[in-house]
């Protein structure tokens, strides 16, 4: 029999689990997902007509810090365009402070006031503007929406869990918090008050045909799991809601009526985050398993006089245009990743949240770096697809 010493059996068991750890990087129960990946979308092309366009943009400016450098860098931010004073407002959560920049990303002011009191800020993840120049603040812990005015004078807080709200041109705040309602939205006034609800949830029997597969089954998580959204309004109140985990977006008017619900499955990230589903739930049927890829297809949407624009979330890294109207596809952009402020760039960066609101830039958050793209024109006189 053969003895092994013990410096050789550790290098034996770490070259193992070295190796072990590389191969479960792409095998999901002994599937190679990376594989079948490869060979379904080889098989199955993605069709994008050519009158959609295609472009890569450059950030013209990018900032990682406030000028003090009291914080290391921004910390879970969140960006938003105000178009009354085209000030650039960032949430930056866990740090606990909104900072403001003018729209040339100089740095303005900042505005700290943490804690759990009244009038006190704590991670906040949103902010959102009354017509009256008033701010409204979602600050997660705990939760709540703070009222100030425009200089960050406390006015009022509205005790509600409020990670998503926005504000229409009426004042009114729209609340998601489908698990307390069962409806996709709750109403408030300023004063707190609950005036309505509406928006109908998905539930485990949505219509298969809709999303082209077996993506949504009962979640024990409860109706968050498939009926996560991003929303935002026109200049005409019309609401646009997009469910992050199915490929649907829908248009509700002022009057918070359906106008349309469209299937976005033709989207070539949805595409390939589809097959990948399907690969991994018939595999682990077959074996008798349960398993679940917890698919993410969107992460935000933004608004402009002319489009919306949809941040996918996957390999394509892509932002899609679309026709505010019938939701067609118009353009299709891939914005260049910005620095780090090593100097390393990262190929595979996630747009956390961008605003599209600005006539003249883009404003993102990629990674943790706050990037500005100048904006193009759209000039597509023929669109013969229309999806």
């Amino acid at each position: 029999m053969r003895y092994y010493s013990l410096r050789t059996l550790m290098m034996i068991i770490s070259v193992i689990y070295l190796v072990s750890g590389c191969l479960l990087k792409y095998t999901y129960q002994g599937i190679n997902i990376k594989e079948y990946v490869d060979k379904y979308m080889t098989a199955v092309p993605i069709f994008i007509p050519e009158t959609v366009p295609y472009e890569e943009v450059k950030p013209d400016k990018w900032i990682y810090n406030t000028p003090d450098e009291n914080y290391f860098n921004f910390s879970n931010p969140f960006i938003v365009y105000n178009r009354n004073n085209e000030n650039v407002y960032v949430t930056d959560a866990l740090n606990h402070r909104i900072v403001i920049f003018d729209e040339d990303l100089n740095f303005i002011t900042e505005f700290s006031r943490y804690g759990q009191g009244p009038g006190e800020i704590n991670q906040p993840v949103g902010l959102n503007f009354f017509s009256n120049g008033n701010i409204m603040i979602n600050s997660r812990s705990p939760n709540k929406i703070l009222i100030t005015d425009k200089n960050f004078n406390f006015i009022n807080e509205i005790m509600i869990d409020a990670y998503l709200s926005k504000t229409n041109s009426n004042n009114r705040i729209y609340v998601y918090n489908p698990n307390i309602t069962q409806k996709l939205f709750s109403i408030f006034d300023e004063k707190g008050n609950n005036i309505g609800k509406f928006g109908d949830l998905f539930t485990d029997t949505i219509d298969k045909n809709l999303i082209k597969g077996n993506l949504v089954k009962k979640d024990p998580r409860g109706v968050n799991s498939f009926n996560g959204i991003n929303f935002v309004f026109d200049e005409q109140d019309n609401l646009y809601c997009l469910f992050r985990e199915i490929p649907v977006i829908r248009k509700y008017d002022s009057a918070n009526k359906l106008i349309y619900e469209k299937n976005l499955s033709f989207l070539p990230a949805v595409q390939d985050e589809l097959l990948e589903y399907e690969i991994f739930f018939n595999k682990s049927v077959k074996r008798k398993s349960v398993g679940t890829l917890h698919v993410y297809l969107f992460y935000d949407i933004s608004i402009d006089q002319d489009y919306l624009y949809i941040n996918t979330h996957n390999i394509y890294y892509e932002t899609y245009v679309l026709d505010k109207n019938d939701a067609h596809l118009v353009k299709r952009i891939k914005f260049a990743n910005t620095p780090d402020k090593f100097g390393k760039i990262n190929d595979r960066y996630t747009i956390a949240s961008a605003d599209y609101s600005s006539q003249n830039y883009i404003y993102a958050i990629i990674g943790t770096t706050i990037t500005r793209f100048k904006k193009w024109r759209i000039h597509v006189d023929i669109f013969i697809n229309h999806y």
